[in-house]
């Protein structure tokens, strides 16, 4: 697993206030993110890049040793993936917490129809298949063993 490079969009000479609380909200509709601080439209763009349905990586947890399996799978079906951490121990339980909804689903203040749920799975092991659920965002935290 590995991740991309990763592309700057746009840049500002804008710099942030040690010891400042900021109120920051991103919001994206189709290809059009925007970006606002304050309340205030900071700056936005579109982002018509083709992408791939599915993305992963892993990284560790400096603090626990854990490590952590990220997937995101923008396709309209689950995937069935087979995952190799390279020879790692770990422990044959995880912690797994998935994003999940329908693409055009829309939370608000009143309503929350996509929210995280956090569940343990078994069989993990340093090579395991996986299935992640269509439209999520996954992570999978891995004790070391």
């Amino acid at each position: 697993m590995t991740g991309g490079a990763k592309e700057q969009l746009f840049t500002r000479p804008d710099s942030v206030e040690a010891g400042r609380t900021y109120n920051l909200k991103i919001s994206v509709r189709g290809t059009q993110v925007q970006l606002f601080v304050d309340g205030a439209l900071w700056g936005s763009f579109a982002d018509n890049r083709v992408t791939e349905p599915f993305a992963q990586v892993v990284t560790q947890d400096d603090r626990t040793g854990e490590l952590v399996v990220k997937v995101v799978n923008a396709q309209s079906s689950p995937a069935v993936t087979a995952i190799d951490l390279g020879g790692r121990r770990v422990a044959a339980r995880a912690t797994q917490t998935v994003i999940a909804g329908d693409p055009q689903a829309r939370n608000t203040a009143t309503s929350q129809p996509v929210a995280p749920v956090t569940t343990t799975v078994t069989g993990i092991a340093s090579t395991f298949t996986h299935t992640f659920p269509a439209n999520s965002v996954t992570f999978l935290r891995l004790r070391p063993r």
